[in-house]
């Protein structure tokens, strides 16, 4: 088993930036991805045989808080305007934008799991909290700055401060 990444944690598995360029590592070849990250993650999207018109936002997700009613739910999509349309059709308490998104990122998926992780005590079922907007989007608004400073660990806002 491979060791955990301990700086870039914003980058996929396996690619790494090393002297002001981005690598992708498979077999202990370094394959050059690029100089800047759009072009990196472009290529890294090309060679991992993702959907040839990709462009990095496509690659990089965002996550999202949405509200209905008393709950929040927090999630990660490419589009998440499109994704609470979708989640309206199901449900009409959700209508309107996400109350929060990120910036695109390459770890959105991390980032919502650690959400839910120090939400948990407010789970419902799933994605979906009983606590209040605020809460949750400090959280993921936290874990955001946090994962930006390489720090690895976070155990969440208390209701009461917000």
């Amino acid at each position: 088993m491979a060791r955990p990444r301990l700086s870039d944690l914003h980058l996929p598995r396996c690619v790494y930036h090393k002297h002001g360029a981005y690598y992708l590592v498979r077999g202990g070849k370094w394959l050059p991805l690029g100089d800047d990250i759009e072009a990196a993650l472009l290529e890294y999207a090309r060679i991992c045989k993702a959907d040839p018109g990709a462009t990095a936002a496509k690659v990089a997700q965002r996550v999202y808080v949405i509200s209905a009613r008393s709950m929040v739910k927090i999630g990660i999509a490419a589009d998440p305007k499109g994704r609470v349309s979708q989640l309206g059709t199901g449900n009409p308490d959700v209508v309107g934008r996400p109350a929060y998104m990120s910036a695109p990122l390459l770890d959105a998926r991390s980032v919502e799991l650690q959400a839910h992780t120090a939400l948990a005590a407010y789970r419902v079922r799933g994605e979906w909290f009983r606590c209040s907007k605020k809460l949750a989007i400090a959280t993921v608004k936290n874990l955001e700055i946090l994962r930006q400073s390489n720090r690895r660990s976070y155990r969440g806002p208390d209701e009461s401060a917000t």
